[in-house]
């Protein structure tokens, strides 16, 4: 759903009636929204499921920073660009 829209929203041909900042930050928000799904779908599930063992044994400490700083800094981007979604 979130490629979809990201699609509806930077198609040049749309026709929209939508305030220029509340179509960029419905962008950004998109975007913030599949890089949390990708990050869910091919770093943290097959791991939790033991797929690809030593493949994650060896990646361990980078995935680790990663995740550290999704959950630190991007979190936190995210949750502002959703507030101010929502107060729009």
């Amino acid at each position: 759903i979130d490629f979809r829209l990201l699609y509806v929203l930077l198609r040049p041909g749309s026709r929209r009636d939508l305030d220029a900042s509340f179509h960029t930050l419905m962008i950004n928000t998109t975007i913030v929204n599949i890089l949390f799904a990708l990050d869910c779908c091919l770093i943290q599930e097959p791991s939790a499921h033991g797929i690809f063992f030593e493949f994650y044994d060896v990646m361990g400490p980078y995935f680790a920073k990663i995740e550290l700083t999704k959950t630190t800094v991007l979190t936190i981007i995210a949750d502002i660009l959703h507030l101010i979604l929502a107060m729009n």
